[in-house]
């Protein structure tokens, strides 16, 4: 059986989220999940799409320095999730590199 690209996506996004919740917590991604929909018109299968979006909200709620620890914390859990190399973890990767990197090892495209 041939995986589609929508199971593909949904399954990324699936995981995105459990590190996510991993990382912040089930409440706190409750309120950004809240804030992304709100604010900026983005579901929850799209956080992945939109890291700049999600860094806002986690700016807006814990300041530029809580932001640098929070952005770390939530790439150390996607590197996790996705059995990704550690040593991206010590190339100090940014969020949205992390999330390209994981994307590229589920859907090589």
């Amino acid at each position: 059986m041939t995986t589609t690209l929508k199971e593909i996506d949904e399954e990324f996004g699936y995981r995105v989220s459990k590190a996510l919740e991993q990382a912040l917590g089930e409440t706190v991604m409750n309120v950004v999940y809240t804030v992304l929909r709100r604010d900026f018109g983005i579901g929850n299968d799209e956080i992945a799409a939109n890291p700049n979006a999600l860094k806002e909200v986690l700016r807006r709620f814990f300041g530029p320095s809580g932001l640098d620890f929070l952005e770390e914390l939530i790439s150390r859990e996607i590197i996790a999730e996705f059995e990704l190399p550690a040593k991206l973890e010590e190339a100090s990767k940014t969020l949205a590199e992390v999330l390209r990197i994981a994307r590229l090892k589920v859907s090589p495209e």
